[in-house]
């Protein structure tokens, strides 16, 4: 009998796993179909940020003009917080832009830093 509830629990398990991945490749399906369709990456779904934070970082340090979503080359999600890279219209240059800010462990600055909402998100 115990062995039974395992071996379902495995299988139900082993199909949201399938469901999982079966969403993500429609995801990136979806993503490739609007990046041909405009010519650039579209930021699709959504996104926990830090407006001041993004706000702030959202300026080229180059030409010292706005950046733009539209000239978003890519995005890692590790996480809850992303990492954009833009690329500025008039100069050209990219720059990462971040959702979230960093918090640094005091204790070993060696570390990676951690995202502030993945901290938050521990602790409750």
């Amino acid at each position: 009998m115990f062995l039974k509830q395992i071996a379902e629990q495995t299988v139900k398990g082993s199909e949201n796993l399938k469901k999982h991945h079966d969403k993500k490749r429609t995801e990136k399906a979806r993503l490739k179909n609007a990046v041909e369709k405009t010519g650039h990456l579209v930021p699709v779904g959504r996104r926990i940020i830090l407006l001041g934070v993004f706000a702030e970082q959202m300026w080229c340090e180059m030409c010292d003009i706005p950046l733009s979503l539209r000239f978003m080359e890519e995005e890692i999600r590790p996480g809850l917080s992303s990492d954009l890279f833009v690329r500025c219209h008039q100069c050209l240059s990219e720059k990462t832009v971040r959702t979230d800010r960093d918090v640094v462990d005091p204790a070993d600055a060696s570390l990676r830093p951690l995202s502030a909402i993945h901290c938050k998100a521990a602790l409750g």
